[in-house]
């Protein structure tokens, strides 16, 4: 479960950094949903052997908190 919540807050910031990126006057028009695309790949890449690859605290913490014991010992 701690695996779980530092690998979910990691990559969340990710996402929210790259997010906020593409918004800003620097970055290239036009290429912002390749951005925030290629970073979701990642962030599943790297999220599917740790959370099967929620992607988002609601989904990988919250069911784990109100199902039964064999969600957290997964």
């Amino acid at each position: 479960l701690i695996a779980c919540g530092i690998a979910e807050a990691t990559l969340t910031a990710l996402l929210v950094f790259v997010t906020l990126s593409t918004i800003s006057h620097g970055f290239a028009k036009g290429f912002n949903g390749i951005a925030i695309g290629f970073t979701f790949v990642i962030i599943y890449l790297l999220t599917i052997p740790v959370t099967n690859g929620s992607a988002n605290f609601a989904r990988t913490l919250g069911v784990a908190a109100f199902a039964d014991n064999w969600a957290v010992q997964q």
